[in-house]
C-alpha cells in the first residue's frame, strides 16, 4: 500500500512539476536598426540570419525570399520557423513544432484551470520578454500554447541574429 501511494505522489508531483504551456510569440519586423545604427544589404542580414542559426544548431534551408529554420533537439522536440527579411526588418513566424506539447486556440486554454491563470501565464512571459531589444515586435498568437523551451530557442535565435548584425558593421 505504501508503494501505491509513493508512486501517486510521485506521479502527482511530476504533473505538477511539468512546464506549463506558454503562447505562441511571432517576432514581427523586428527592425536591423535596434542591432545596427549603419545602413546594411539584404544579403547581410540574411547572413546575420544564416549564421546565428547555424551557431544555434538550427538547419536553414531557402524558403523563397524567406528562410525556413528547423531545430531538432535531443533528436526529439522539433520547432520550425519562417524567417522573413529585408534590409531594414526581420519577423520570426512559428510554422510547426513536433513534441513540444503545441495546442491550437480551439484546444490551448483548456490546459489552464481558469483564465486567470492564462493570463498570469502571458504576463509572466511579457515580463521576460521586456529584456530582449526585440520584445516592442512579439505578437503572441491568440490561444495558443507551446512549451516553454520554443520561447528560448527563439529568443537565442533572435539574439543571435542581433550580435551577427553587430558584428557586420
Amino acid at each position: 500500500m505504501k508503494t501505491l501511494w509513493a508512486l501517486l505522489l510521485a506521479f502527482s508531483m511530476g504533473s505538477a512539476l511539468a512546464r506549463q504551456g506558454i503562447p505562441v510569440v511571432d517576432f514581427i519586423d523586428v527592425p536591423v536598426s535596434a542591432a545596427t545604427s549603419k545602413a546594411v544589404t539584404v544579403a547581410q542580414v540574411r547572413a546575420a540570419i544564416t549564421a546565428a542559426a547555424l551557431i544555434n544548431k538550427w538547419d536553414v534551408e531557402a524558403d523563397g525570399d524567406a528562410l525556413r529554420l528547423t531545430l531538432i533537439e535531443n533528436h526529439f522536440h522539433t520547432v520550425v520557423v519562417k524567417v522573413s527579411y529585408s534590409a531594414t526588418t526581420y519577423s520570426v513566424v512559428y510554422v510547426d513544432s513536433k513534441e513540444m506539447d503545441y495546442l491550437p486556440p480551439d484546444r490551448a486554454f483548456t490546459r489552464y484551470s481558469s483564465p486567470t491563470m492564462a493570463q498570469d501565464a502571458i504576463a509572466k512571459q511579457q515580463e521576460k520578454f521586456a529584456r530582449y531589444a526585440e520584445s516592442t515586435k512579439a505578437v503572441p498568437r491568440a490561444g495558443t500554447l507551446i512549451h516553454p523551451f520554443y520561447e528560448e530557442w527563439v529568443i537565442e535565435l533572435l539574439r543571435g541574429v542581433r550580435r551577427q548584425l553587430i558584428m557586420a558593421q
